[in-house]
C-alpha cells in the first residue's frame, strides 16, 4: 500500500478494487500487508485510511483517520489495535460511539436519579450518597474509566466513620453501574466496576432510647440552634414519622384541629394519617413559618425543605452519649415506647404505617427488653439489701 499512497493514488491505478455502497465514487484500495485495512478515496479527491470487519455476521467498515494526518506505519498500528477488538467481540464502532456520547459520573448519577424517581419511593436516599459520597470524588471522570479501584476507594473512605453506610453506597453504585451497562453508558463486556468489593460485616441490631439516656437526648436537641431542627428530632420522636415523611411534610399537610397530618407519599404507597399528640401540636406551633417555602421544615435552599441532618445529629448523639444510634432509630423508640405505655400491637402498626404486623412486633420486643432491665435491676437490689443485712449481723 506504501508504494500505490507514493504515487499519489488515482482511480485509474485500483481497476478490480473493492467498491462501498456508494460504487465507483468511493473507492477502497485494500494494504497488502494488513488485508482488512485499506486506503478509500472520493470524487472530491479526499482519502482516509479505514478498515473492514465483520461482527455477528455483518460486515462494517471504520474510518481511522483521513489520510495525511496518519502515515501508513501509524494507520497499520492502529488498525492492528482495532483488529484485535474486534477478535475480542469488541465493536470498535460502537467503542468510539460510546467515547463520542461519554457521559461523566455526575452525568449518570443524574440520569441514574431521574430513573430510580419512577420506580422507588427511596429515591432520595440514593441521590443523597450519590452527592456525598461518590460525585465528590469521581464525578468528573467518564464513566467508562471507572474501575473496581475506583469504587474500593470510596468504600474504605467511608467505611472509616461509617461502615454500615459504605456497604450501602456500594449497593447503589453497583445498581447504577448494572443500568450503565443496559443504557451502553458503560462498555457491557467490562465487569460492574462494584462487583468484588468485600462489604463490612453487619449485625442486626434494633436501638431504641432506654429511659436512663432519654433526658440526655431530649438535653442534647434543645441545645441545636436551628428552630427547624430541633423540631425535626423532637417531632421524630413523639409521631415515629420517617425522616423522609417528616422532610416532605407540607404545612397544608398539617391539621391542628384534627390534631392529625396527611402523608400522602409513603413507603408503603398508601396515604395514611398520623394522629398528633398534644406535645407534637406544641413543637408544630412554635415552629416558625417561612416566606414562601411551603414545607413544615423548610431548609437553606429556596422553596426547599431541611435537608442535611447528618452533623447536628453527630453533635446530639455526643451530647447525649448514644453513640450508635441512628435517626431511624428514633422511630423505633417511638414504637416501643408507646406498646410499653399499653398501646396495642394493632394501634401501634397503625400509627407508624406498617404493613404486617410482624414489623411492628420489634417493638413490643424492646418494650419487653426494657421491662426485663427493670425486674433485673429491681431484684439486684433486693440482693444487695439482703447481703447488707447480713453483714449488719455479723
Amino acid at each position: 500500500m506504501g508504494d500505490v499512497i507514493r504515487k499519489k493514488l488515482t482511480k485509474s491505478l485500483i481497476d478490480g478494487m473493492e467498491f462501498e455502497d456508494g460504487g465507483p465514487s468511493q473507492q477502497i484500495c485494500w494494504d497488502t500487508e494488513i488485508p482488512n485495512l485499506g486506503v478509500r478515496f472520493y470524487e472530491s479527491g479526499r482519502k482516509s485510511f479505514v478498515i473492514q470487519y465483520s461482527m455477528q455476521g455483518r460486515w462494517r467498515l471504520m474510518v481511522l483517520a483521513r489520510y495525511g494526518i496518519l502515515t501508513v506505519d501509524q494507520a497499520r498500528k492502529r488498525a492492528r489495535k482495532e483488529l484485535a477488538a474486534v477478535s475480542e467481540d469488541i465493536d470498535p464502532i460502537d467503542a468510539r460511539k460510546r467515547v463520542r456520547q461519554a457521559k461523566t459520573v455526575s452525568e449518570l448519577c443524574e440520569q441514574y436519579i431521574e430513573h430510580q424517581k419512577t420506580q422507588i419511593k427511596t429515591w432520595a436516599t440514593d441521590e443523597a450518597r450519590l452527592e456525598k459520597y461518590v460525585i465528590p470524588h469521581i464525578g468528573k471522570r467518564r464513566v467508562e474509566t471507572i474501575d473496581l479501584e475506583d469504587i474500593q476507594a470510596i468504600h474504605k473512605r467511608v467505611s472509616k466513620h461509617a461502615p454500615y453506610q459504605a456497604n450501602r453506597v456500594a449497593s447503589t453504585c453497583s445498581k447504577m453501574f448494572n443500568k450503565a451497562q443496559q443504557w451502553k453508558i458503560f462498555p457491557p463486556e467490562l465487569p460492574n466496576p462494584c462487583k468484588g468489593i468485600e462489604r463490612n460485616k453487619e449485625q442486626s441490631r434494633a436501638e431504641y432510647v432506654t429511659q436512663e439516656k432519654l433526658p440526655n437526648l431530649m438535653s442534647a436537641i434543645d441545645t441545636e440552634k436551628d428552630p427547624y431542627v430541633r423540631a425535626f428530632f423532637w417531632l421524630a420522636l413523639l409521631t415515629g414519622m420517617r425522616r423522609g415523611e417528616l422532610l416532605n411534610l407540607k404545612w397544608d399537610d398539617v391539621d391542628l384541629d384534627q390534631r392529625r397530618v396527611y402523608l400522602q407519599d409513603t413507603k408503603s404507597g398508601q396515604p395514611r394519617y398520623v394522629p398528633l399528640s398534644k406535645a407534637a401540636i406544641k413543637i408544630i406551633k412554635a415552629t416558625p413559618k417561612m416566606l414562601k417555602n411551603p414545607y413544615l421544615l423548610p431548609g437553606h435552599v429556596r422553596g426547599k425543605p431541611l435537608y442535611n441532618l447528618d452533623k447536628p445529629w453527630l453533635r446530639i448523639r455526643k451530647a447525649a452519649d448514644v453513640p450508635r444510634l441512628r435517626i431511624h432509630d428514633l422511630r423505633r423508640t417511638a414504637g416501643s415506647w408507646m406498646v410499653q405505655a399499653g398501646s396495642s400491637i394493632h394501634a401501634v402498626k397503625d400509627v407508624l404505617g406498617h404493613k404486617k404486623t410482624l414489623t411492628t412486633e420489634i417493638y413490643a420486643r424492646l418494650a419487653e427488653q426494657q421491662s426485663r432491665d427493670a425486674v433485673e435491676a429491681h431484684g439486684e437490689a433486693l440482693l444487695e439489701v439482703v447481703k447488707e443485712s447480713k453483714r449488719g449481723s455479723v
